[in-house]
């Protein structure tokens, strides 16, 4: 899988979050004597029991006095890697109902006190979206547990402690990926774009300079390369037959801001470089 895990490297040592789903909030706090502005950046994560993803080893192999003291760190996204970042949690769950079978969720918390020497925006067909949200599922197959409620042929009860009158588990075909990616559009002018209703739908007939491989009527989506929607991740991510099942835009026109949410789906298919 190619997509690009989010990783936190300080003078402790490195840790990386796979499979992430990422959030970044503004804050503002008062010191006592100013209102101090600072991005707070939120990781969750599903890790295996691969060793190779183990947390414990991050946070107890301190070899040195030295580097007894967590220092600020770099924070490596899938468009950019953030400097002089602080961490400020970090959890790992233990998998909940049902005990750790193959993955369990990892957290964590970071704080970028001086946000204005990163970069945290990503455009969707040249729409820049500030504080932008991007989730990609892995493709997986349903699974589902039942009783299989087969007597014993002993005494005629159900034995459900029995291995072989217990559980059983179907496992279906892969699913259908569902790609996410929200955030907010700073309004300079105080009106929306001209094109963004042809750029949030994706629709034969209504995007700009959509190129359709056949003579279909409008309204139809217009399929493209994921890499070639969001360019940031073009170097590192090949999804293809990507389309726009629905967007939505919320426009906040005191605050001069719109916040857009882009639904998308494809077909299931592993990743890899571009």
């Amino acid at each position: 899988m190619a997509l690009p895990d989010i990783s936190f490297t300080n003078n402790i040592g490195s840790i990386t979050f796979k499979r992430c789903l990422l959030d970044i909030t503004d804050e503002w706090q008062w010191d006592g004597r100013a209102v101090v502005h600072r991005k707070r950046i939120s990781v969750q994560g599903m890790m295996s029991r691969d060793a190779s993803e183990a947390v414990e080893g991050v946070l107890t192999s301190v070899n040195s006095p030295t580097k007894s003291l967590a220092r600020r760190g770099a924070l490596t996204l899938p468009w950019a890697t953030l400097q002089n970042i602080r961490v400020e949690s970090l959890e790992q769950a233990g998998g909940g109902a049902g005990g750790w079978q193959v993955m369990v969720p990892v957290a964590a918390s970071f704080v970028d006190d001086l946000q204005n020497n990163n970069i945290y925006s990503l455009t969707f067909f040249g729409l820049k979206l500030q504080n932008p949200r991007l989730s990609i599922p892995i493709p997986a197959k349903r699974t589902t547990d039942y009783f299989a409620q087969i007597p014993s042929t002993q005494n005629g009860e159900v034995e459900p402690q029995n291995p072989l009158y217990g559980p059983i588990r179907f496992r279906t075909g892969y699913e259908i990926m569902e790609i996410a990616v929200s955030g907010a559009i700073a309004l300079e002018s105080g009106t929306l774009p001209a094109d963004i209703a042809g750029i949030l739908q994706q629709r034969t007939g209504v995007t700009a300079n959509a190129q359709s491989l056949a003579d279909l009527p409008s309204g139809y989506p217009v399929v493209f390369k994921l890499g070639q929607a969001i360019p940031e991740l073009a170097g590192d991510l090949a999804i293809s037959s990507v389309f726009v099942r629905r967007s939505s835009l919320s426009w906040n026109v005191e605050k001069q801001m719109a916040q857009v949410r882009i639904n998308m789906v494809t077909q299931p298919q592993a990743w890899a470089d571009q």
